[in-house]
């Protein structure tokens, strides 16, 4: 079961597979209230639909996040940047007893080689908290990366996310209309997501 917020990532539901289920060790971050400084930024994603073939297809406009010291907050933006939605806090240190609360942990996604950083609170996750019903949480961990890639001889930094059942979601530094998200099933590619040790 899938829940999707506004600004289009998904929320995982407990009873589908996914990088808790698969990777269940996990090392301890540095500082676990602190998002590292190679995942901090401003990240955008262009927004897209799906034509009658299930391909996507972009749209004007842009998902935002950022990634701050303490704080993992959304919104939408226009083609020029400018914020045309309410900020919404969707991570912090400071929501302690809330699937919100922040609590950065690092370890493997697919390849014992790499690792992701994962930002919610993994204790925290598919409860009911008190007048929020139906209530489902980031039940799989939320693994963040870094990489780079090239689109028309420019080299773009990306935040990379995997969500399940293969996708691979990015946000680039930049407002650029393209989409960088992806599907896989190949286990090589799979293998290549997140940073090196």
């Amino acid at each position: 079961m899938l829940k999707k917020y506004s600004f289009g990532l998904l929320v995982i539901a407990t009873t589908a597979l996914g990088i808790a289920a698969s990777h269940p060790t996990t090392v301890h971050a540095t500082s676990h209230s602190t998002i590292p400084t190679s995942l901090r930024g401003t990240w955008y994603q262009a927004n897209t639909t799906y034509n009658q073939h299930g391909k996507a297809v972009l749209k004007k406009g842009y998902q935002v996040i950022k990634l701050s010291k303490h704080t993992v907050t959304t919104w939408a933006s226009n083609d020029r940047g400018r914020r045309t939605s309410k900020k919404l806090v969707i991570l912090a240190s400071k929501y302690h007893n809330d699937y919100r609360h922040l609590y950065v942990t690092k370890g493997p996604l697919f390849n014992k080689q790499r690792y992701v950083y994962n930002l919610p609170d993994m204790n925290l996750q598919a409860v009911q908290p008190a007048g929020r019903k139906n209530t489902i949480g980031f039940t799989d961990g939320w693994g963040f990366w870094t990489t780079h890639k090239t689109y028309k001889h420019h080299n773009y930094h990306l935040l990379g996310a995997y969500q399940r059942q293969g996708y691979v979601e990015y946000w680039a530094n930049k407002r650029v209309h393209h989409i960088f998200s992806y599907t896989t099933m190949s286990q090589h590619k799979l293998n290549q997501l997140g940073f090196k040790k």
